[in-house]
């Protein structure tokens, strides 16, 4: 007999000898066991699983079943003693199951373990062979980390909502002061037109009041002549006729441009007073635009563009002449420093015409260089300009927008073709505060 077999007859020999059994299964280290594969009862377990379990006397760990050594309710929260006739029932359909398990002592301490079972059959009967390794540092650890982790998730959610709420704080002080920023800025373009005011004022009294200076220095001058006439004593009859028809010439001159003075500064003060108040008065439209118009001058006197108004002097409305005055101030400013940047020779058309007898239709056009399509949609946006930084605010037509809307009640609509030229078209009511903004019908 060779060595190769006398060797392979002795491991078969050692293999069925009892001795050889209890050496792999009864001394292990490792928990093993048998399960009835119908009732979870304990059929067989070696030492190590005595020990796993905290049992001193075998009989009476083998009276007990697989459930009745697990807790009640599971770590994870989702399985319960209930839960292991399952794998029982996974393990005779697959052969084999791994899982997870929580494991309750006689002395009310739980261990975690990783558990296998194994169904194999012996004369016919099935049963199931469980091994067990205690995962419990495993378990700790990992709970640790988990709530390691959810510290540090709370952390960072506790600084990320800090963070959101100090963002939070500095944009709604910046939004403040943006919404500051902006109406001082209103009120900055609504004083600049009180500037075009004052200058137009300048610009008209400067006629008649020189007139009636030039007059009055005249006639100083033939009254010293006259008065030499009288002191030499030889006054002539036709001396004193030329210096009585100079002097009703000369008062006659003064009377009219002296009248014509007063006549535009009550103007001026009527249209000073509704461009720096919202107060609501009765007015004629055609009157008012010209006297609007007249402070306007100033900025036109640098320029060859013309303005051509067709309105009926018919037109009367109870609304706020203020904010419409704003509104035809700044179109024609806008079409004057943006329309006709290239063109000094252009004309700005201002007209309108009763709707029924509610409302009236206002129309200002120019025959200027016109809006690009894609800025048509954003001009009435604030701060929105071409001109930036040339003088231009991007208030001027959000401005005109809101009075329209806001105050006068009306609506306002723009249309413009590249180098086809700009109109604005208003609708307002003839007495203001009605409902809803009115429509053309």
């Amino acid at each position: 007999m060779t060595l190769a077999t006398t060797d392979t007859l002795a491991v078969s020999a050692l293999s069925k000898s009892e001795a050889f059994t209890n050496a792999l299964y009864t001394q292990s280290h490792i928990s093993l066991g048998v399960l009835d594969a119908y009732s979870g009862s304990f059929i067989e377990c070696n030492v190590a699983t005595l020990q796993a379990h905290g049992f001193t006397d075998r009989e009476t760990f083998l009276s007990k079943t697989f459930v009745e050594l697990s807790p009640e309710q599971q770590y994870d929260g989702r399985l319960s003693a209930e839960s292991f006739p399952h794998f029982m029932r996974q393990a005779l359909a697959e052969s084999m199951v791994i899982f997870e398990w929580r494991h309750q002592r006689p002395n009310g301490s739980l261990w975690d373990s990783e558990v296998h079972l194994i169904k194999f059959i012996v004369d016919g009967h099935i049963f199931l062979h469980f091994s067990q390794r205690d995962i419990s540092l495993k378990k700790l650890i990992e709970e640790e980390n988990r709530q390691l982790n959810s510290e540090l998730e709370q952390q960072v959610e506790e600084q990320r909502r800090s963070e959101i709420g100090e963002a939070n704080r500095q944009l709604n002080e910046t939004l403040i002061a943006l919404k500051n920023t902006q109406a001082s800025l209103v009120r900055s373009e609504k004083l600049a037109s009180l500037g075009s005011l004052v200058a137009g004022i300048a610009h008209e009294l400067n006629t008649p009041l020189g007139n009636s200076f030039t007059v009055a220095t005249s006639l100083s001058d033939a009254t010293k002549e006259f008065l030499k006439e009288v002191n030499s004593g030889q006054l002539r009859r036709s001396v004193l006729a030329n210096y009585l028809e100079q002097t009703e010439q000369a008062t006659d001159l003064i009377y009219r441009n002296l009248s014509r003075a007063n006549e535009l500064i009550i103007h001026f003060k009527q249209v000073a007073v509704d461009q720096t108040s919202e107060n609501r008065r009765q007015f004629n439209l055609k009157t008012y635009i010209q006297e609007l118009l007249l402070t306007l001058q100033p900025q036109f006197k640098h320029s060859h563009c013309k303005i051509a108004i067709d309105i009926p002097d018919t037109i009367n409305l109870n609304s706020y002449p203020g904010p419409l005055g704003q509104v035809i101030t700044n179109l024609t400013l806008n079409a004057l420093i943006h329309g006709f940047e290239d063109n000094p020779d252009g004309t700005i058309q201002l007209t309108a015409k009763p709707i029924e007898d509610h409302s009236v239709l206002i129309t200002l056009s120019d025959n200027g260089i016109g809006i690009d399509e894609q800025n048509l949609a954003k001009i009435f946006d604030p701060f929105f300009t071409t001109r930036l930084g040339k003088g231009g605010s991007g208030l001027g037509l959000h401005i005109v927008y809101s009075n329209v809307h806001q105050l006068l009640n009306g609506t306002i609509e723009v249309s413009s073709k590249r180098n086809s030229g700009t109109t604005f078209t208003l609708i307002i009511p003839l007495v203001a505060n009605t409902t809803s903004p009115v429509t053309a019908n």
